[in-house]
């Protein structure tokens, strides 16, 4: 059984694992350090853009930073003469991911792989463009029990995805990626093709499936429309972290989606507005959602999201939004195996993250924090909390990150609090108090390595339960991104 010293944070084995973590990162730096600072510090660039491009397109998760190819991009961009259109489309020219431009993501300090959304990346030029992406780890954790007994198991996860983009017309393209998981409890193949993720975080160890398949209008100075099978993620650009209380597929090592129509509007002084329509099966949504909310009442086929989101940099401001969920005729009131009150569940997220200084070479600090809010929320009892009316339908978060303490080293902390009542988040679980360290490696250029420390512990209470509920967890991860090739069909 874990014990805690008095007012301490970690549990003692953490604390040892955390004394081992930064002998390590000791270690990488005398290693790497100088060829770090010879080759160059990723994250820096001449001029801020509005839009820069972001590693994710994970997210899932993915991840992994992208370097500052300027020239490359220029060369590229004279060649297949897009330069024009992409300024028009509200995109830095000059920037350049493999042939695909990320339009509205994230900027130089983040480095979680998956921040943007399938609406957000616009292939420069014509063809068929390829690139692939895999991540792997090993995972380790440790329950407590109500009694204060302990459990621990270890595991092994990878994710592969392979991704193929076709442009059709000057402003059409077509998208598909597959992806699939493996991991030390099985790793034979097995498709998958269905609306509904089939476990409560995602396509299971050994499933191959279609995460993205999509349709997408785009340059049109200023609007967007995607329709098909989408990621869609609505993050904190915290750094270290890319977290969301509400929307952010495909994170981790997972493989979610969401089906429907993405649109979006550029709006004045930076806005830009989103609107998702997603269809939802009976069985379930393609994204992470929690009990009680359930998909069998004929109006919670389709939901609905709304989002108002700025990523130009204002002072020491460099991304504020606001969003709002909602899933007609999913909650059941009184619990899942009750015949009770179903209502429409609705989920208001704020958002905002600075940094300081301003600017994108050498040490600096990113903050990031999201509020949400549900008003309609199941009651105490439906959630196995003590006592009379609704459970809490508040949640936040707060991350801290100090990126390149040096060169290619960065560490980030992260704290968050989830109401019993908000069941949107992938990321964080109803009913907990959760706190993670993070630090994050970038060995190469495509090449990533985080280990993460956390816990995870319950904030109310559960019924009839004597004691404290407490989850320990660690994973070094490594995530390496094929920025691909581009393929001009015979036809063209």
């Amino acid at each position: 059984m874990s014990q805690t010293y008095p007012m301490a944070f970690f549990p003692r084995r953490a604390v040892r694992k955390l004394v081992t973590l930064l002998a390590c990162i000791a270690f990488l730096h005398h290693a790497h350090g100088e060829s770090a600072t010879g080759a160059g510090e990723h994250g820096k660039t001449d001029t801020p853009s509005t839009y820069n491009v972001d590693p994710s397109a994970a997210d899932q998760g993915g991840q992994v930073l992208q370097p500052d190819n300027t020239a490359a991009a220029e060369t590229l961009g004279a060649q297949s003469g897009d330069q024009e259109n992409a300024a028009q489309h509200g995109v830095d020219p000059g920037r350049e991911e493999g042939g695909v431009l990320l339009v509205a993501g994230s900027d130089e300090d983040e480095l979680e792989l998956d921040a943007s959304s399938s609406i957000d990346i616009v292939e420069r030029a014509r063809g068929v463009y390829i690139n692939a992406d895999l991540r792997t780890g090993f995972f380790a954790d440790e329950n407590e029990d109500f009694t204060g007994e302990t459990e621990s198991s270890k595991s092994w996860h990878l994710r592969w995805r392979v991704a193929g983009t076709l442009n059709l017309a000057e402003g059409l393209r077509i998208s598909a990626r597959m992806a699939g998981r493996c991991s030390s409890d099985g790793c034979q193949p097995n498709p998958y093709l269905k609306n509904e993720i089939p476990t409560n975080t995602g396509v299971r160890a050994g499933d191959v499936t279609l995460d993205s398949l999509y349709l997408h209008w785009f340059r049109t100075e200023r609007n967007d429309v995607a329709i098909g099978r989408l990621q869609t993620r609505f993050v904190a650009r915290g750094g270290v972290f890319n977290k969301s209380l509400d929307r952010n597929d495909s994170n981790n090592v997972r493989v979610t989606w969401t089906d429907g129509l993405h649109a979006t509007a550029k709006l004045k002084n930076g806005w830009t507005g989103h609107f998702i329509g997603q269809y939802n099966a009976t069985d379930g949504a393609g994204n992470v959602r929690h009990e009680p909310l359930d998909f069998s009442e004929n109006r919670s086929r389709l939901s609905y999201f709304l989002a108002l989101e700025n990523v130009e940099p204002k002072g020491l401001l460099v991304q504020r939004g606001v969003d709002l969920s909602w899933l007609p005729e999913t909650l059941r009131k009184d619990g899942i195996s009750q015949d009770g009150r179903i209502e429409d569940y609705w989920g208001l997220v704020g958002r905002f993250a600075v940094r300081w200084p301003q600017m994108t070479d050498g040490p600096r600090l990113r903050f990031s924090t999201e509020f949400g809010f549900a008003p309609q929320t199941p009651t105490k009892t439906a959630v196995g909390l003590p006592g009379r009316g609704d459970a809490d339908g508040l949640a936040w978060n707060l991350t801290m990150s100090v990126i390149d303490f040096v060169p290619r080293h960065s560490l980030g902390f992260n704290y968050g609090q989830t109401g019993a009542g908000w069941l949107l988040s992938p990321q964080y679980q109803p009913n907990e108090r959760l706190e993670e360290f993070r630090y994050v490696y970038k060995a190469q250029k495509n090449l990533t390595m985080e280990i993460r420390l956390r816990r995870r512990r319950e904030l109310v209470r559960s019924t009839g339960i004597s004691g404290s509920r407490q989850k320990l967890d660690a994973f070094v991860r490594i995530t390496w991104r094929w920025e691909g090739r581009r393929f001009v069909p015979f036809w063209r």
